[in-house]
């Protein structure tokens, strides 16, 4: 599964708690072979769709569980999310020539960083926001996350209080055995926000 991601805000860097707050969108892609060549019914058929209006307090949702349908869903899952809403969810076969899959989720919150011991160089102190991502139940041999190279980027970020936005990267990854309760090891990918 192909990965990318877009930054769009990133802010309120609390280190007592250990949070920061961030809205962004992260992208996945994938092949189905089953709806290769499938009929464009059928694609149309398996559209979900996901959104919520903040302002007015309207939701639209086209619900479609892929896995009951015998596809392929990844069932990614934000490892370090706090206090997270999804603002906007959609999945749809984009490519019906190949059964390619796209995957969007908008999100905005808090999430979890780890604080370690940079804080002793403060008032020079930086830090790496990430946001954690992982399949919820497929192990490595069954699913892994790469970078979608073409799919990354950051919006200009306005500089407030003390941090500034240097750069971003992505980290792919494995969990380690010993880290689940039955041994299976897990592939993750890192969406980075070093400030």
């Amino acid at each position: 599964v192909k990965l990318g991601y877009k930054i769009m805000q990133v802010g309120e860097i609390d280190c007592v708690k250990a949070v920061f707050f961030c809205n962004f969108k992260l992208f996945a892609s994938w092949d189905e072979l089953s709806l290769k060549g499938c009929s464009a019914e059928r694609a149309e058929s398996l559209l979900c769709l996901s959104k919520k209006d903040i302002g007015s307090r309207l939701s639209v949702t086209v619900p479609m569980h892929w896995d009951r349908q015998g596809l392929f869903d990844p069932d990614l899952l934000i490892t370090n999310a706090v206090e997270l809403t999804v603002n906007q969810f959609a999945q749809k076969v984009a490519k019906i020539k190949t059964g390619n899959v796209k995957w969007s989720q908008a999100c905005s919150g808090y999430l979890r960083m780890a604080i370690g011991d940079r804080l002793r160089v403060f008032p020079f102190d930086h830090h790496e926001l990430r946001i954690c991502v992982r399949p919820s139940s497929l192990e490595l041999s069954r699913l892994q996350l790469v970078l979608w190279k073409d799919n990354r980027a950051t919006e200009a970020q306005e500089e407030s209080n003390e941090w500034q936005l240097v750069g971003h990267r992505a980290d792919v990854l494995q969990t380690l055995p010993e880290s689940s309760s039955t041994g299976k090891v897990y592939s993750e990918f890192h969406c980075v926000v070093m400030v």
